[in-house]
């Protein structure tokens, strides 16, 4: 079932809902992927007060990440954010909206915002889930490796690159 989409700046009245987003992709998306003790560290209550204010501040509100969230009639159903130095930090789409271009439309959205930062290249430490979801946007990958999580726990990833072309400027 396809809908209208919007992709636009997340704000912080949008910390609950990405939380929310977040929970669900890993412990239905990821699962497949990894123990369950990883999906554990990965994603935690997201109802918790301390969590929504460290996503408010450390992900929506930081000056060095850019988040956008898409919204099926001004629901939130998938989020994506990246560093200004050019690495996807994430893209997640609830399950409910899997495979219907959302985290396609989130990915662009990234890359125009680092073209227009004059980056030539978009790293990521994709999930093992994830790495055909870039494989078919263009990625390239560098390595198997791994990711440390904010808890300390180390998990696998795919190492992951795309060159950029540069900024166009129309005449």
């Amino acid at each position: 079932m396809n809908h209208p989409i919007s992709i636009e700046p997340a704000d912080s009245d949008d910390a609950k809902a990405i939380l929310a987003i977040h929970y669900a992709a890993i412990r239905q998306t990821a699962a497949s992927s990894y123990s369950q003790e990883v999906i554990e560290a990965w994603s935690h209550n997201p109802t918790d007060e301390k969590r929504i204010q460290r996503i408010k501040q450390h992900w929506i509100e930081n000056p060095n990440h850019h988040m956008v969230v898409a919204k099926v009639n001004d629901l939130i159903v998938g989020f994506g954010f990246i560093h200004n130095q050019g690495e996807i930090q994430g893209v997640y789409v609830h399950p409910d909206y899997g495979r219907q271009g959302i985290g396609g439309q989130l990915l662009m959205t990234l890359e125009e915002v680092a073209i227009a930062a004059h980056l030539s290249q978009l790293r990521v430490d994709s999930s093992l889930n994830a790495e055909l979801f870039y494989k078919q946007h263009g990625f390239e990958v560098i390595e198997y490796g791994s990711h440390q999580l904010n808890s300390g726990l180390s998990v696998s990833c795919v190492k992951m690159h795309k060159n950029l072309p540069p900024l166009q400027f129309s005449q």
